[in-house]
């Protein structure tokens, strides 16, 4: 790739799509439609239990700015390059997580659009239809 650009996951990208539509369409039937208000808080559970262990995992974040003339100058090479390649791998393993956080999170978001802007919403796609006679 030129400029030292990389290419962006799609197979993440597209996952995190498949996942958004899939968990927004089941908060949708039980929640939305028929009124299942413990779906609610599992969602929000399992949001918070992977957004808490995302975070801890990479130990919050606190190597993102970590280069390797930052770290202690009493480091070795080999123990910098270590903790850098650490932090890396740390930040690849994880990376699944965050399949999950996202489509809850925009479930969330989706959601409280729906709260509140539902009845407009609603509204303007009814007078956009009575306008092309559906």
């Amino acid at each position: 790739m030129e400029n030292g650009k990389k290419n962006p996951p799609y197979g993440l990208v597209l996952l995190v799509l498949c996942n958004t539509v899939l968990f927004f369409g089941i908060y949708c039937y039980f929640v939305m439609r028929n009124g299942v208000g413990w779906l609610f808080w599992a969602y929000f559970a399992v949001l918070l239990g992977f957004g808490m262990t995302y975070v801890l995992y990479n130990y919050a974040f606190s190597r993102d700015k970590a280069t390797f003339e930052t770290l202690p100058h009493e480091w070795s090479v080999e123990e910098k390059t270590r903790y850098l390649n650490d932090r890396d791998e740390h930040k690849r393993r994880s990376r699944w997580m965050l399949t999950v956080i996202f489509p809850l999170c925009l479930t969330f978001f989706f959601d409280l659009i729906y709260l509140y802007f539902g009845d407009l919403l609603y509204s303007a796609v009814k007078a956009v239809l009575e306008a092309f006679g559906a």
